[in-house]
């Protein structure tokens, strides 16, 4: 799906009218690690959340470490959250509806 839009509008886009759609476009030119980076970032984050679930639960603590550990487990959560809601939930679903509203709209021209 994603290789058939970028074929179907090559060339359809000025860069001065539809920037974002442009960088799309020259995003897929770009290395691997570019390309991946948000989604690395995001399982590192997973990881890390997870890891520290894994010390609370199993590892005996110290009670003065016991807040600050409750403290990073609390914003790992969040990420976690938010990295849930941006792969599962209405910004993919968007960004799915932008790329046809895009396609529509170069065939109206």
């Amino acid at each position: 799906m994603e290789q058939e839009f970028i074929e179907n509008n090559k060339g359809k886009y000025d860069p001065n009218d539809d920037p974002k759609s442009q960088q799309y476009l020259s995003l897929h030119s770009a290395p691997w690690l570019t390309k991946h980076i948000a989604s690395l970032l995001a399982l590192l984050a997973l990881f890390f959340t997870f890891i520290l679930f894994f010390v609370l639960i199993f590892v005996p603590l110290d009670v003065s470490k016991k807040d600050i550990i409750i403290y990073i487990l609390g914003v790992l959560s969040a990420i976690v959250t938010q990295v849930f809601q941006f792969y599962f939930g209405s910004s993919k679903d968007s960004e799915v509806k932008n790329r046809m509203l895009h396609k529509h709209m170069n065939g109206l021209k």
